[in-house]
């Protein structure tokens, strides 16, 4: 754990397209399931509730 930094500093950076791509990946990710998370609780809400 104490050399962590080394091996990141070593490590062989990846590239802009890569990064991207993986943001983006996360981005398509958590947006769908920030959705259906949120459709999910709407339908759970009653729209009307009678009492």
């Amino acid at each position: 754990m104490s050399n962590w930094k080394d091996t990141f500093i070593n490590m062989k950076p990846p590239s802009w397209s890569q990064i991207i791509v993986i943001l983006f990946d996360e981005y398509k990710k958590n947006s769908y399931n920030f959705t259906k998370n949120h459709l999910s609780i709407c339908h759970t809400i009653p729209k009307n509730p009678t009492k």
